[in-house]
This record gives structure tokens, sequence and C-alpha cells, in this order.
């Protein structure tokens, strides 16, 4: 987030969603229902470690399943990097079709 805070990025990647009351209380029970453990190394998050509750079909590609459980996971800060960076490699409609699974598999190579 404090990366691009004050940027002109800022409005594009939509950091006003992830400071709202709604996103915080999800995102809470997100790293609780994934037990505070990477859902791609089954690493679990110590207190000096930074995870991220991530949009398995990015936000930007669909908006509808940004608040949809199903449709987040926690992940390594490392592992999310190397998940973006792959994103941006893809089609909007590979993006779209991505599974939680295809995932683990792309992101365990």
């Amino acid at each position: 987030y404090t990366r691009y805070a004050h940027s002109y990025r800022s409005k594009e990647l939509g950091h006003s969603f992830y400071q709202k009351n709604k996103w915080k209380t999800l995102s809470d029970r997100i790293r609780k229902r994934d037990l505070y453990t990477c859902q791609v190394t089954q690493r679990i998050q110590m207190p000096n470690e930074s995870f991220v509750v991530d949009h398995i079909v990015p936000r930007l590609v669909a908006p509808e399943l940004s608040m949809v459980e199903s449709n987040l996971w926690l992940l390594r800060r490392e592992i999310h990097q190397k998940k973006t960076a792959e994103e941006q490699k893809m089609t909007t409609e590979n993006l779209r079709n991505m599974t939680k699974y295809d995932w683990i598999k792309l992101l365990k190579k």
C-alpha cells in the first residue's frame, strides 16, 4: 500500500478499497480461515512476516468477486509478488479462468 499511497497510481490501483472497514473485516476473516498459513507454501505466518490476503481472480478483472470469500486466499508477500508478476503476463480471459489450484501449480514452479 505505502509504495503508491501518494502517487498517481494510488487511484488506479484502488487503494481506498483496501482501507474500508468491510475489507479489513473480511481480510481478518480470511486470515483466520486460512489459519495464518500461506495457501501456496503452507508456511505459517510468523510475527515478523508480512502476508497478504489476495484475490485469486484479480479485483480489476472481476470486481464482482472483490468481496467473495471463495475468491480470496492468504499468501506470503513473496508469493503474492510472484503471482502479480505472472498476472501481468496473462490476458484478461486467462486471469478470469485461473483457479486456486491453477495458481498453486504455477507458483510452485
